[in-house]
């Protein structure tokens, strides 16, 4: 059952992990949380009023969403939006890919569409992800995993990555992935890139 409260959900994960054999450690979380979205674009949110997820289901009635072919039934998607949020009866949803969902947005097939947290897209589109006051969306934190060994071995692998990941927000998030997804720049080159500008690594 989707966990909603993330050190919860952090604590149930790292307990689980040190159970396997090897026994594999959790370092700490990043901010980001890569959980599931609504986004809309600035026009539709104006135009419509919809700011956030309580604005989306009361009005859903009247509005299409681009979505994943399993947004119907995945506990931790549309139910739980139901559940949470209560309405959200959608006037139709779109089935696409994962890599249509933003492009059906940006072309006007739909109202909303069904996101990632941290999707490039949305900087790069400049679409509005929209308020998520009862955290309908679970838990999606990522973070190193560390043989329990070898951290033992290497102490200072924690050290050295803590800090990394305690920098690693949403906004910094989207906007690499719009550089590789929306620009086609190299990952490596980005994160390389972006260790630099944070002062984390030297030339």
């Amino acid at each position: 059952d989707p966990v909603q409260d993330p050190q919860q959900a952090f604590d149930a994960v790292k307990a689980g992990y040190a159970a396997l054999t090897p026994k594999l450690v959790w370092l700490d979380r990043t901010p980001m949380n890569d959980t599931q979205a609504i986004v809309t674009t600035k026009e539709n949110s104006d135009k419509m009023g919809i700011k956030s997820l309580d604005d989306l289901c009361a009005k859903a009635k009247d509005l299409t969403i681009a979505a994943r072919s399993e947004f119907k039934d995945r506990p931790d998607a549309l139910p739980a939006l139901q559940k949470i949020y209560g309405g959200c009866q959608f006037k139709d949803i779109k089935v696409v890919e994962s890599n249509l969902l933003y492009k059906a947005l940006t072309d006007k097939q739909v109202d909303v569409a069904q996101a990632d947290g941290t999707a490039g897209e949305i900087s790069g589109y400049n679409l509005v992800l929209l308020a998520d006051p009862k955290h309908y969306g679970p838990p999606d934190n990522v973070a190193p995993v560390v043989r329990d060994d070898v951290l033992a071995a290497y102490p200072k692998i924690a050290t050295i990555l803590n800090p990394i990941s305690a920098q690693i927000t949403d906004a910094e998030m989207t906007a690499m992935n719009w550089q590789v997804s929306g620009k086609g720049a190299d990952a490596h080159d980005v994160a390389k890139q972006w260790l630099y500008q944070k002062g984390l690594i030297q030339k």
